[in-house]
């Protein structure tokens, strides 16, 4: 019974109503040999999903919008969350200076999430820079990060993200410290355009 209801309400989400909610299975009664299962659905209201400039994929929903497949609630509280996944997916793929958007829109018989996506063509990584640093202590640097110079989206290569960037932070300012220089501050990474590539 708690599968059928589990099974309900992914079908229910992927049927845009991304909001449903599905009570836990009440047996309501029995007769010999029948039963009464009850299942409370509180449906919501219906969305649909707008991306511009962003081709909808298999991919895309599994990693970052998985309230299409029904395997999460989607709610207003969460379109940061959704908006940064989205990002995150873009960068993975090469896309390092992609920034998107997103808004719902509460006009018409069923909300529209919209999702608008500024993303570049795929963009190497043609320099990693310290500033603050000698060059020195830079290249010593330069191999406890996982941001490489090149292609990150080749394969056998780290994804690049705001999250492994956020990581590359932690893993420079440790080894600063580690080093002695117990006042060490290091400010979150900035990625810029540069010579066809990010820099």
């Amino acid at each position: 019974l708690e599968e059928a209801r589990r099974r309900l309400l992914r079908s229910l989400r992927r049927d845009g109503f991304w909001e449903a909610e599905v009570a836990p299975p009440e047996v309501a009664e029995v007769t010999g040999n029948s039963a009464t299962v009850r299942l409370a659905v509180d449906k919501g209201r219906c969305w649909r999903l707008d991306l511009e400039r962003l081709p909808q994929s298999r991919a895309l929903e599994r990693e970052a919008l998985p309230f299409l497949r029904g395997e999460e609630q989607f709610s207003e509280a969460t379109l940061p969350l959704n908006v940064a996944r989205v990002r995150t997916f873009l960068q993975r793929r090469g896309r390092l200076l992609a920034a998107v958007a997103g808004e719902v829109d509460e006009s018409g018989e069923c909300r529209t999430l919209r999702l608008r996506v500024d993303h570049d063509e795929k963009t190497p990584i043609r320099a990693i820079r310290f500033p603050g640093l000698d060059e020195l202590e830079a290249e010593a640097l330069r191999a406890r990060i996982g941001a490489r110079l090149g292609h990150p989206w080749w394969w056998g290569r780290e994804p690049i993200d705001d999250d492994s960037l956020a990581a590359d932070t932690s893993s420079v300012r440790a080894t600063l410290l580690d080093d002695g220089y117990a006042e060490a501050t290091v400010a979150a990474p900035r990625l810029s355009a540069e010579d066809g590539g990010v820099a």
